[in-house]
């Protein structure tokens, strides 16, 4: 009975966090108008790749089919979007530069580890990479914002809450993902209702993001 009541759970679980990721994509077309800020359009198509990639993940988990390869190209494309977005967001040049630097290391990180394992097993090493590169700038972003232009009021910008909401998810499943690949197969659907929970978290942090209004005068420095 408890067996069948964690599974209910989970699948629920996994459902909610599928489902909610198009409420973002929903607020941006309604506000759109009020939003302009050009990094976050980077986002929103994202979050429309990212809809349908875990659809079809939910798809294929109720197949009892495996979403490997589906789920590796996800890695790559989320990776490079979230570059896209830290580009137009950092005002240093030369971290720029950096951040350049290391995408490009990561894609030849990807493309090796693809082509050794990318059809027989998740690239857990890749979302690892990707989720240090998230929180590191996410960092650096805040510094700049806080202590090299001074801006006490970050936190009424669209920015502070869409950096916010892939930092926390990639914090929050970081030694998780880490951890889930010693498990034996049987023991890991257990442990990914705990990303699915920071998923649904970042969902709400984007709702927010997208309901900011990012006209106002305070926020332009931004």
């Amino acid at each position: 009975m408890n067996q069948i009541l964690i599974i209910g759970t989970t699948d629920s679980i996994i459902l909610a966090s599928v489902v909610t990721e198009v409420v973002p994509v929903v607020f941006y077309l309604l506000f759109q108008k009020k939003n302009k800020d050009n990094s976050l359009r980077v986002i929103f198509y994202l979050l429309i790749i990212n809809f349908f990639n875990d659809l079809y993940g939910v798809y294929r988990l109720f197949q009892l089919k495996p979403n490997i390869l589906n789920f590796n190209f996800y890695i790559l494309i989320e990776t490079l979007f979230i570059y896209v977005f830290y580009r137009k967001i950092l005002s240093d040049h030369f971290i720029k530069h950096v951040l350049s630097a290391i995408s490009i290391i990561f894609v030849a990180f990807w493309l090796f580890e693809f082509i050794s394992f990318g059809q027989s097993r998740f690239l857990y090493y890749c979302v690892t990479y990707e989720n240090i590169f998230i929180i590191l700038f996410a960092i650096y972003f805040y510094y700049e914002k806080i202590f090299l232009l001074n801006n006490a009021l970050i936190y009424n910008n669209i920015k502070f809450w869409t950096v916010a909401a892939f930092f926390v998810n990639a914090a929050g499943t970081f030694f998780l993902l880490l951890y889930i690949p010693t498990l034996p197969t049987r023991d890991q659907a257990a442990y990914y209702i705990l990303s699915n929970i920071f998923t649904i978290i970042r969902t709400i942090l984007l709702c927010i993001a997208m309901l900011m209004n990012n006209d106002n005068s305070k926020n332009k420095s931004l």
